[in-house]
């Protein structure tokens, strides 16, 4: 069990168990980089970020660190900490220098990363500086002593780390030892590195070993947390000095708050924690305030816990059974949006992930529908659906779905962003670039290859037609048609627009090759005769590639003709069918459905490993975006066969072999003796690296591959041969044109053209191949130099309305409490216009900072322009909600019916009815009122001041005259029924110690208060106990309340009635329709008319300081926020500083000797 003993906790109920790391992991590990070398960003961070590890980074600041870069990394979790400003040897400078360095070091890292906070130092050279000094500046430092720490060091100023790469831990298995060491030892592992992939950083590391260890990190993640240098230290200091503390509200739910004695603004990190689920209880959920939790159900030595996150200091946490409602608090749905479909396309039902979903197809009022709706695809344009979840029976805001319905084929293209040919439609032509060859030179050159492989003689051609309507493409030497070739042949023929040429082979295709029913419906034979027979039915998967892939961009290009010439039809049959077997006559998809990555083949035995030639991660992002069947298994092959790639280059020579484990491995086979060597289906792994970094440039790893494979053959000679291990040793065989010319692709993944030009110049040079072996060297030669020369093009479906611009992507709800400082809205999109309203309306001039001055609902709209074409507009919905804040007091007051200083305290603010529910109220004369709450242990204090010209009490109920409700629901459930703690009680002008109640026969015990006629009206006051209310009192705890009042003028019983809350006169059944407070802790408990200064504060509203008048020298002041925390004092003699303040509400007491006085400021 990897938890705390609850003896090492600062108080920690038995109940519980505190996790050692979290998430009650075995170890925790922290990657820490230092010296800012140059390949840390690019190459080392996102190997990280795919498996969302978040890394330190120690920064020498005059290094000339990459401010933008690091700001970047900053904002998505990782940590950037200090390594000084000039990497000086600390135990050698003097303590005043020291300061220097640490001080500058951490102020221009604030400064340059403000998505971030420095906490945290690394020693440059290991070297110690003063403790004492380090402790003004720094919550730990690191040094590199080579150990594991312990879970609880005793001086974290004295952190150990372990060196890495060549001068100290260098390969995966080492590195995967290390952090075994720390799961061991319930252990901290902090790994150092500096440079990586031969930045001329010290110790460098080779991203491939770095690589392999993230991944073995990743798959024992239920072992290791990776956590930052100062989330770890934060966690152990955090969770050492945990207080937790348990009330139980009632048999459905328990009341914790979680604290410690540390600094909030900096230990803000969250604690793991278990509780044993109470008798009965079978399942829990947890709240923060009123905001659910994530949390799990655990079962530890048969013991069933709920596990979640506690931050201290936070607030207070709620446990319900998961039987018990709780306060309503539902957020809209998660839902994707927009959704593209092509006009005519199947579309699927709309999903969101919720709970009890509710769609619509207004964005307020109209009728649900239980059922998700299925967009229609007849005609083009946008239409928004609407979608809510419930929970604990209170419906939340809606989500907005945005369907587009576009002329073009299914999915993308239109209006993508990003850095690569697909995105921006310009192809490089390394020819150009590299050779300085002109246009003319390259397309005669590739149009006389074209001639020849397709149109030469007897000794040059590959290309035959039968008939007047079919063709194949021979292979040679082994007088056989191969689906690569074939498939092959279509790619060459759509690139080139030779539509004849590849209707003739797509029909011979058709006609032999094509499996259409049984097992293996969907694939095709590999390797047929030349009259069409099979020589071997089964399929090998780079022809499904390559087959799909053309199809769809002949539909792109030419557009779809009927039966086998609908393209698009036979592209998405293809992709339907080959991922969607059963195993039947064992015979499985396409793809592997764990490893997500093309198999070698359907066929069992060949199911659970892949050639690495055959993954070809640009091909599946196209599937991804115009796949009409299993799309959200296609969206996840791209990174899978990125991944394989990198992993299936060796670290030293970048060869990969032709069979590969689906951990890139080698993979030796029976039936090929040399399947686990670099030999001829391998050649083709860099084409498709090349040809993927140019069309998507989605793998920062992939130059350094594609530099360390051309660095190899370079140091193999211009005669290199084309069969080798994988590790670049045991040369053979020959030197073949196809290796050349895929090795010239490598070119558009690298950009040291110093070592890729002698590559491309030797491609150039090179002949089209001819004689018996000229067919597979010959189909790579003409992939190839499409590729090489920029003609390799991405057919994108058309987009038939240029403006196919989406709504931007919004968080649909957004809530801020009454007077909160609110921000300025904000989406994600381009060349963004806000508005009122939902269409037509002027644009605003920036984003809205929505006002919180006031509770309701305004909802904003927000477009965004791409290509001269602005769309449609995204809802956000701004809630702005009152919480009541109920103070309490040590002192009680005085129930007489009189408005002693204790009420008048600036903190206590009133409530005030204004929604009328009976009658017709003339002017606040006739009718007006506020009223006041205070709580200590004992009691609720009520207070209410009225203003109401004719006072009549005449009647035997209390609310048939003039007399003031106050409501109570105890645990804030909004049920629609009263339940045993909800609760209505009356106090009537003139009525005695008479109070009315509802529900009929509930207590009034200890109920006392007091009526006091005024000039204009009546105070009532009264007190309330806890005990009568069946109610146990905490800070933060949120009740629900209602303040209303009654009144006759004529005698005939109630004319008029006001409501603080309830919008309708049935609150007293329906307890659902009561406001919200919470018990908060009230500062200044009491101040007397005694002791009392007389002062003026002006301004006041006031911005950058305020004045106080009426006070001879010096005196002390503290000020308060809204919601009670103390957030400045100090000492002046008459001006106070305010610049620094957030626009609100503040308490100010002023002090002096025994005298004080607190008044309310408002700072603009």
């Amino acid at each position: 069990m990897f938890c705390i003993s609850i003896e090492g906790m600062a108080q920690i109920p038995s109940t519980y168990q505190v996790g050692r790391w979290y998430k009650f992991k075995t170890a925790a590990v922290t990657y820490t980089w230092d010296d800012n070398t140059s390949n840390q960003l690019p190459v080392a961070i996102p190997l990280f970020n795919q498996y969302n590890f978040k890394t330190t980074m120690f920064v020498v600041t005059n290094w000339g660190p990459n401010w933008s870069q690091l700001n970047t990394a900053a904002g998505n979790g990782h940590e950037i900490a200090s390594h000084t400003v000039s990497h000086a040897t600390l135990n050698s400078i003097g303590i005043s220098q020291q300061e220097t360095e640490y001080r500058n070091s951490q102020n221009t890292i604030n400064s340059n990363v403000p998505n971030g906070k420095c906490l945290t130092i690394a020693y440059p050279n290991c070297n110690t500086g003063d403790v004492s000094t380090l402790q003004k500046y720094f919550i730990a430092g690191r040094t590199c002593s080579g150990q594991i720490n312990s879970s609880s060091p005793t001086d974290f100023y004295n952190l150990s780390s372990i060196i890495c790469g060549n001068t100290g831990v260098n390969t995966a298995n080492d590195l995967n030892n290390r952090i075994n060491n720390a799961k061991n030892s319930n252990g901290w592992c902090v790994l150092l590195f500096h440079g990586i992939d031969n930045d001329g950083g010290y110790s460098p590391i080779a991203s491939s070993v770095l690589s392999s260890h993230l991944s073995y990190v990743n798959s024992n993640s239920a072992d290791y947390w990776v956590g930052t240098f100062s989330n770890v230290v934060k966690y152990i200091k955090e969770r050492n000095a945990l207080n937790i503390s348990e009330t139980a509200v009632n048999n459905d739910s328990l009341r914790l708050t979680a604290t410690d004695n540390l600094d909030n603004s900096i230990y803000d990190a969250a604690v793991t924690v278990r509780r044993q689920l109470p008798s009965g209880w079978t399942e829990a959920k947890v709240y923060l305030g009123n905001t659910l939790q994530t949390s799990t159900i655990v079962t530890v030595n048969n013991v069933k816990y709920i596990e979640f996150d506690v931050v201290p200091d936070k607030g207070t946490y709620a446990l319900a059974n998961k039987t018990s409602t709780s306060t309503c608090a539902t957020v809209a749905p998660t839902v994707v949006s927009p959704i593209t479909y092509a006009k005519g396309a199947t579309a699927s039902a709309l999903t969101a992930t919720g709970t009890s979903l509710k769609w619509y197809t207004e964005s307020a009022g109209g009728t649900a529908s239980t059922t998700a709706p299925v967009p229609s695809t007849a005609t083009t344009g946008t239409k928004i659906y609407y979608v809510s979840q419930t929970l604990n029976n209170c419906e939340g805001p809606r989500a907005a779905i945005t369907v587009n319905v576009t002329e073009g084929s299914t999915g993308g293209g239109c209006n993508e962003t990003g850095e690569g040919a697909y995105f921006t439609g310009v192809y490089r032509n390394m020819f150009k670039e590299l050779l300085n060859k002109s246009d003319t030179e390259i397309n005669t050159k590739i149009n006389n290859a074209f001639q020849q492989i397709f149109y030469g003689s007897a000794n040059q051609k590959l290309y035959y037609e039968v008939g007047q309507d079919q063709a194949y493409i021979l292979d040679v030497a082994n007088n056989d048609v191969r689906s690569e070739g074939m498939s092959y042949g279509l790619m060459i023929c759509v690139q080139l627009n030779k539509q004849a040429e590849f209707n003739k082979l797509w029909r011979w295709t058709k006609n032999y090759m094509h499996h259409t029913s049984g097992n293996l419906d969907g694939f095709f034979k590999w390797s047929l005769n030349t009259d069409g027979s099979a020589k071997d039915n089964n399929p090998a998967p780079d022809g499904e590639a390559y087959f799909a892939t053309a199809l769809f961009f002949a539909a792109n290009r030419w557009g779809n003709g009927t039966g086998i010439f609908n393209y698009e039809s036979e592209a998405q049959s293809i992709l339907s069918k080959v991922q969607s077997k059963t195993g039947a006559g064992g015979i499985n998809n396409l793809f592997n459905t764990n490893s997500k990555l093309i198999t070698f083949g359907p066929n069992q035995g060949s199911y659970d490993f892949t050639d690495p030639s055959y993954n070809l991660p640009a091909f599946w992002e196209l599937w991804a975006r115009w796949s009409t069947s299993n799309k959200a298994f296609w969206a996840q092959t791209p990174a899978a066969a990125r991944k394989l790639l990198r992993d299936a280059s060796h670290s030293s020579s970048g060869l990969t072999t032709d069979y590969s484990n689906f951990d890139g491995t080698p993979k030796s086979t029976s039936f090929n003796s040399d399947s686990h060597r670099f030999m001829y289906d391998a050649w083709r792994s860099i084409m498709n690296i090349g040809m993927d970094y140019h069309w998507f440039k989605a793998d920062a790893l992939q130059p350094a591959i594609a530099e360390r494979y051309l660095t190899f053959f370079k140091n193999q000679g211009s005669g290199y041969k084309n069969h080798y291990d994988w590790n670049g040793s045991n040369a053979g065989g020959d030197h073949s044109t196809g290796l050349v010319a895929c090795n010239a692709v490598a070119s558009l993944a690298t950009t040291n053209t110093t070592l890729s030009t002698p590559f491309v110049q030797e491609f150039w040079n090179i002949a089209v191949p001819t004689g018996t072996y000229r067919y597979y060297d010959g189909m790579l030669y003409m992939l190839a130099i499409l590729n090489v020369s920029g003609n390799f093009k991405v057919y994108k479906p058309a987009c038939g309305d240029p403006c196919e611009t989406p709504a931007p992507k919004v968080t649909a709800a957004v809530s801020y409490e009454l007077g909160d400082v609110a921000s300025a809205l904000t989406a994600a999109g381009t060349s963004l216009k806000w508005y009122t309203v939902e269409t037509g309306g002027t644009a605003l001039a920036s984003a809205p900072v929505p006002n919180t001055s006031a509770p309701g609902s305004v909802t904003y709209y927000v477009s965004q322009t791409l290509n001269g074409c602005e769309g449609p507009r995204a809802a956000i919905t701004v809630k702005v909600t009152y919480t009541y804040k109920i103070y309490n007091t040590s002192i009680p007051p005085t129930i007489d019916g009189l408005v002693d200083e204790l009420w008048n305290d600036p903190l206590i603010t009133p409530i005030t009815p204004t929604k009328t529910l009976v009658g017709t109220i003339s002017n606040s004369n006739d009718l007006s009122g506020s009223a006041k709450i205070m709580w200590d242990n004992t009691n609720v204090y009520v207070l209410a001041v009225i203003t109401d010209n004719v006072k009549t009490n005449d009647s035997p109920n209390s609310y048939e005259d003039d007399a003031v409700e106050f409501y109570f629901d105890i645990n804030n459930d909004k049920a629609t029924t009263y339940g045993s703690n909800d609760v209505q009680y009356t106090f009537g002008w003139n009525d005695g110690a008479v109070v009315g109640v509802l529900p009929s026969g509930r207590s009034t015990a200890g109920i006392t208060y007091s009526s006091v006629s005024t000039t204009d009206g009546y105070i009532i006051e009264a007190s309330i106990p806890w005990t009568t209310l069946q109610g146990t009192p905490s800070k933060d705890q949120s009740i629900g309340i209602d303040f209303m009042i009654n009144d006759d003028d004529d005698g005939s019983g109630r004319d008029k009635k006001l409501s603080w809350n309830a919008s309708e006169d049935n609150a007293w059944q329906d307890p659902s329709l009561l406001g919200t407070a919470v018990l908060a802790e009230r500062i200044i408990t009491s101040i007397g008319k005694n002791n009392q200064l007389n002062i003026e504060i002006y301004p006041n509203p006031a911005q950058e300081f305020v004045k106080v008048q009426g006070v001879q020298g010096n005196f002390e002041y503290h000020i308060w926020d809204n919601s009670g925390r103390l957030i400045e004092q100090g000492k002046s003699d008459g001006q106070i500083e305010t610049g620094n303040l957030k626009s609100g509400i503040y308490a100010l007491m002023i002090q002096q000797e025994t005298l004080n006085s607190v008044v309310k400021i408002v700072i603009k």
